[in-house]
Protein backbone atom coordinates (compact mmCIF):
# COMPACT_ATOMS: atom_id res chain seq x y z
CA UNK A 1 0.00 0.00 0.00
CA UNK A 2 1.35 3.40 -1.01
CA UNK A 3 2.20 6.06 1.55
CA UNK A 4 0.31 9.34 1.28
CA UNK A 5 0.79 12.86 2.62
CA UNK A 6 -1.95 12.05 5.13
CA UNK A 7 0.24 9.19 6.37
CA UNK A 8 3.12 11.64 6.81
CA UNK A 9 0.82 13.98 8.78
CA UNK A 10 -0.36 11.14 11.04
CA UNK A 11 3.22 9.96 11.61
CA UNK A 12 4.38 13.48 12.47
CA UNK A 13 1.44 14.06 14.80
CA UNK A 14 2.02 10.77 16.56
CA UNK A 15 5.77 11.45 16.88
CA UNK A 16 5.62 15.16 17.80
CA UNK A 17 2.02 15.96 18.78
CA UNK A 18 1.50 18.85 16.35
CA UNK A 19 -2.25 19.14 17.03
CA UNK A 20 -3.26 17.74 13.62
CA UNK A 21 -6.82 17.07 14.76
CA UNK A 22 -7.45 20.81 14.56
CA UNK A 23 -8.89 21.38 11.06
CA UNK A 24 -7.06 24.66 10.47
CA UNK A 25 -3.75 23.09 11.52
CA UNK A 26 -4.43 20.02 9.41
CA UNK A 27 -5.24 22.07 6.30
CA UNK A 28 -2.11 24.19 6.73
CA UNK A 29 0.04 21.09 7.28
CA UNK A 30 -1.33 19.27 4.23
CA UNK A 31 -0.80 22.41 2.10
CA UNK A 32 2.80 22.58 3.31
CA UNK A 33 3.35 18.90 2.52
CA UNK A 34 1.90 19.40 -0.97
CA UNK A 35 4.27 22.32 -1.58
CA UNK A 36 7.21 20.24 -0.37
CA UNK A 37 6.20 17.28 -2.51
CA UNK A 38 5.79 19.51 -5.57
CA UNK A 39 9.20 21.10 -4.94
CA UNK A 40 11.15 17.89 -4.21
CA UNK A 41 9.03 15.00 -5.56
CA UNK A 42 9.99 12.64 -2.72
CA UNK A 43 9.45 8.92 -3.21
CA UNK A 44 7.25 8.16 -0.20
CA UNK A 45 7.50 4.42 -0.89
CA UNK A 46 11.30 4.27 -1.14
CA UNK A 47 12.75 1.51 1.05
CA UNK A 48 16.16 2.36 2.41
CA UNK A 49 16.74 -1.06 3.95
CA UNK A 50 15.14 -4.42 4.66
CA UNK A 51 13.59 -3.08 7.86
CA UNK A 52 11.37 -0.97 5.64
CA UNK A 53 12.61 2.46 6.68
CA UNK A 54 11.79 5.32 4.36
CA UNK A 55 14.19 8.21 4.68
CA UNK A 56 12.03 10.53 2.52
CA UNK A 57 8.88 9.80 4.50
CA UNK A 58 10.75 10.55 7.75
CA UNK A 59 12.31 13.67 6.24
CA UNK A 60 8.88 15.03 5.31
CA UNK A 61 7.56 14.25 8.81
CA UNK A 62 10.53 16.08 10.36
CA UNK A 63 10.09 19.03 7.99
CA UNK A 64 6.43 19.18 8.99
CA UNK A 65 7.52 19.24 12.66
CA UNK A 66 9.81 22.22 11.99
CA UNK A 67 7.04 23.86 9.95
CA UNK A 68 4.57 23.44 12.83
CA UNK A 69 7.00 25.19 15.18
CA UNK A 70 7.77 28.08 12.81
CA UNK A 71 4.07 28.48 11.96
CA UNK A 72 3.17 28.79 15.65
CA UNK A 73 1.19 25.54 15.81
CA UNK A 74 3.43 23.76 18.28
CA UNK A 75 5.33 24.95 21.33
CA UNK A 76 8.88 24.02 22.26
CA UNK A 77 10.54 23.90 25.65
CA UNK A 78 12.89 26.70 26.62
CA UNK A 79 15.93 26.34 28.87
CA UNK A 80 13.68 26.47 31.95
CA UNK A 81 11.49 23.67 30.52
CA UNK A 82 8.58 26.07 30.00
CA UNK A 83 6.60 25.49 26.82
CA UNK A 84 6.63 28.52 24.54
CA UNK A 85 5.73 29.39 20.98
CA UNK A 86 8.58 30.41 18.69
CA UNK A 87 6.81 33.62 17.72
CA UNK A 88 9.55 36.26 17.74
CA UNK A 89 13.11 36.70 16.48
CA UNK A 90 14.40 36.34 20.03
CA UNK A 91 12.83 32.89 20.35
CA UNK A 92 14.21 31.54 17.06
CA UNK A 93 17.38 30.72 18.96
CA UNK A 94 15.44 27.91 20.67
CA UNK A 95 15.86 26.00 17.38
CA UNK A 96 19.65 26.35 17.51
CA UNK A 97 21.54 23.07 17.21
CA UNK A 98 23.70 22.11 20.16
CA UNK A 99 24.92 18.79 18.74
CA UNK A 100 24.30 15.21 19.75
CA UNK A 101 24.52 15.63 23.52
CA UNK A 102 20.89 15.19 24.57
CA UNK A 103 21.02 17.08 27.86
CA UNK A 104 22.23 20.20 26.04
CA UNK A 105 18.91 20.52 24.19
CA UNK A 106 16.02 22.13 26.06
CA UNK A 107 13.43 20.31 23.91
CA UNK A 108 13.66 16.51 23.61
CA UNK A 109 11.62 16.39 20.40
CA UNK A 110 13.97 18.86 18.68
CA UNK A 111 16.92 16.78 19.85
CA UNK A 112 15.42 13.56 18.47
CA UNK A 113 14.53 15.27 15.18
CA UNK A 114 18.08 16.65 14.97
CA UNK A 115 19.59 13.19 15.51
CA UNK A 116 17.25 11.55 12.99
CA UNK A 117 18.05 14.19 10.34
CA UNK A 118 21.81 14.09 10.91
CA UNK A 119 21.84 10.27 10.81
CA UNK A 120 19.82 10.27 7.57
CA UNK A 121 22.23 12.81 6.06
CA UNK A 122 25.15 10.57 6.97
CA UNK A 123 23.48 7.39 5.65
CA UNK A 124 22.35 9.06 2.43
CA UNK A 125 25.53 11.16 2.07
CA UNK A 126 23.23 14.06 1.30
CA UNK A 127 23.36 17.45 3.03
CA UNK A 128 19.69 18.21 2.28
CA UNK A 129 18.80 15.90 5.19
CA UNK A 130 20.87 17.87 7.71
CA UNK A 131 19.04 19.81 10.43
CA UNK A 132 20.25 23.23 9.25
CA UNK A 133 19.34 22.45 5.63
CA UNK A 134 15.86 21.36 6.70
CA UNK A 135 15.33 24.60 8.62
CA UNK A 136 16.60 26.57 5.60
CA UNK A 137 14.20 24.72 3.27
CA UNK A 138 11.20 25.10 5.59
CA UNK A 139 12.16 28.74 6.21
CA UNK A 140 11.82 29.41 2.47
CA UNK A 141 8.20 28.20 2.42
CA UNK A 142 5.73 30.90 1.38
CA UNK A 143 3.52 30.40 4.44
CA UNK A 144 6.48 30.73 6.81
CA UNK A 145 7.72 33.80 4.92
CA UNK A 146 4.22 35.28 5.23
CA UNK A 147 4.09 34.67 8.97
CA UNK A 148 7.59 36.01 9.67
CA UNK A 149 7.59 38.78 7.06
CA UNK A 150 10.69 37.28 5.42
CA UNK A 151 12.23 33.98 4.48
CA UNK A 152 14.15 32.40 7.35
CA UNK A 153 17.70 31.12 7.15
CA UNK A 154 19.41 29.05 9.84
CA UNK A 155 22.77 30.80 9.67
CA UNK A 156 21.35 34.34 9.69
CA UNK A 157 18.30 33.93 11.93
CA UNK A 158 19.24 31.14 14.35
CA UNK A 159 22.93 30.23 14.16
CA UNK A 160 26.30 31.88 14.45
CA UNK A 161 25.52 35.09 12.53
CA UNK A 162 22.51 35.78 14.77
CA UNK A 163 24.63 35.37 17.88
CA UNK A 164 27.35 37.62 16.43
CA UNK A 165 24.72 40.31 15.75
CA UNK A 166 23.40 40.03 19.31
CA UNK A 167 26.89 40.20 20.83
CA UNK A 168 27.96 43.12 18.64
CA UNK A 169 24.91 45.20 19.57
CA UNK A 170 25.95 48.07 21.76
CA UNK A 171 23.42 49.27 24.34
CA UNK A 172 22.05 52.70 23.57
CA UNK A 173 22.79 52.45 19.84
CA UNK A 174 20.10 51.85 17.25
Amino acid sequence: MANTLDDVLVACDSRYNINAENHETRDSCISFLRRQQKKHNYDLDFRENTRGGNVYFDLLADKLFIFSILAGMRKVKDVYQNETLVDSDDKLILLRSVGTVGYMWSDDDLYHAYCRMENAARRQDNKKFKYMSVIDDVGQDKEIAGIWGRKLNYKEDIGVQRIKRILSHKPGKA
